[in-house]
């Protein structure tokens, strides 16, 4: 897959756009809950996307995904809308 990937991006000049949902092992630590169906804690296998995977099948190209997890806000004025994407 990696081979191929690398192929049809180089000599068949296939546009790459990558999507990918949040990976981080501290944060699928800090998930772990108490089932009590199983009376057991757990803790998340994965943390949605399959990140190492995803870096895998990029390295050929120069790309990773980081596993920087961002927390903050956002403010804006009533009835301002400048079409900034923000990660909360």
């Amino acid at each position: 897959e990696v081979e191929k990937l690398r192929r049809d991006v180089v000599e068949d000049k296939l546009d790459l756009i990558v999507l990918a949902e949040w990976f981080n092992v501290e944060q699928m630590r800090r998930l772990r809950f108490y089932d009590d169906n199983t009376r057991s804690w757990w803790t998340p296998p994965v943390g949605g996307g399959n990140v190492p995977a995803l870096n895998d099948l990029l390295a050929p190209h120069g790309i990773a995904l980081s596993d920087h997890v961002v927390h903050g806000s956002n403010w804006q004025p009533d009835g301002y809308n400048g079409g900034r994407l923000c990660f909360c």
